[in-house]
């Protein structure tokens, strides 16, 4: 029996997880949820969920900000750490 390990040495790539604590990208993905047709279903606790509410209450940014602070020599931005965390999200269709 093969045994089972990392694959990604075969063939080179790793799945990757970039946790970019990202408020303006929270508020976009409420704001199109509110726009989504979701089957059948009752939406209404989405419906009046507030997106600055989200952002600042619901998501907890906290621990990723940390390990960005920590991890930062590694090459992760070369912007200051707190313009780092602010961007704006443009989607063209």
């Amino acid at each position: 029996m093969a045994p089972l390990g990392p694959f990604h040495i075969q063939n080179g790539v790793r799945i990757d997880f970039s946790p970019w604590p990202y408020p303006s990208a929270t508020r976009l993905l409420i704001e199109n949820l509110q726009q989504t047709v979701i089957g059948n279903r009752d939406t209404a606790f989405i419906q009046q969920l507030e997106p600055d509410f989200v952002v600042h209450d619901l998501v907890d940014y906290h621990f990723v900000k940390v390990a960005m602070q920590k991890y930062a020599h590694q090459g992760l931005t070369d912007r200051s750490f707190e313009d780092s965390l602010n961007r704006e999200e443009v989607i063209i269709i």
